[in-house]
């Protein structure tokens, strides 16, 4: 009788030090097997903790293109039109200019044509190859490429040799506001909310002892579960010898 009291109170005991630790489990993994249809495996983290606990140095976002009242900036793989993320951009941001009421963006190989609120236009095709700068020269948008510069025609639609040399605009410092918005708003590369809690499950978000605590919540997990069957079975031989 004592041994079994002493069993039902060391498994209460230990059941309440893993309560916690095994809900965390339980919810982390729902979540994880919906992450895919949640998006979460492509959705940023912002979190300069989570950066600090990976050990991943943020990329501060202090310069972007000037645009008539705009700012067109790159942060992370997206585009932004002053605070407002827009389209994705992957590669680097290389140029923006203002051409006629639209916005034309270089990001790497890919020249988009934006409308004023950052709504995607037309991606022009053909674009020449290995693109460094972007500039608009009386209603036309010129291309300085590392074999030269070319000319974009409205009507044909083509990309031809231009004579003209390209006064490219370079980008310039953000504005004090928006370095500051940018500051708290910054992804941490590489880093989706999927991978944080496949980490978080595993313990591996803390480091190996981390993985240490989830271990050892397994075995207790384990013993919880050995032990509530050893106490199911005592008192089942006790009410036997009672009848």
């Amino acid at each position: 009788m004592q041994r079994l009291v002493w069993w039902v109170q060391w498994h209460r005991r230990l059941g309440a030090v893993v309560a916690a630790l095994v809900f965390m489990l339980a919810v982390t993994g729902i979540l994880i097997n919906h992450s895919q249809q949640m998006g979460w495996h492509r959705q940023p983290v912002f979190s300069t903790v989570l950066a600090w606990l990976y050990g991943i140095p943020l990329v501060p976002v202090e310069r972007g293109f000037p645009v008539a009242d705009h700012w067109i900036t790159q942060v992370g793989d997206r585009l932004h039109l002053d605070r407002q993320a827009v389209q994705t951009c992957s590669e680097p941001l290389l140029g923006a200019v203002r051409l006629n009421d639209m916005l034309a963006v270089l990001c790497g190989s890919r020249l988009l044509l934006l409308d004023g609120q950052g709504d995607l236009i037309e991606q022009l095709a053909n674009v020449p190859p290995q693109a460094r700068a972007l500039a608009a020269l009386d209603d036309r948008l010129l291309l300085a490429t590392v074999s030269g510069t070319f000319a974009y025609s409205d009507d044909s639609g083509e990309w031809s040799v231009a004579e003209t040399s390209v006064n490219a605009v370079q980008p310039q410092p953000l504005p004090p506001e928006l370095q500051q918005h940018y500051a708290h708003h910054n992804p941490v590369p590489g880093l989706s909310w999927e991978r944080v809690l496949l980490d978080l499950h595993s313990g591996r978000l803390f480091g190996n002892a981390g993985v240490l605590v989830v271990d050892l919540v397994g075995v207790a997990t384990a013993l919880l579960a050995f032990s509530g069957l050893l106490t199911w079975i005592g008192r089942k031989r006790r009410h036997r010898k009672r009848h």
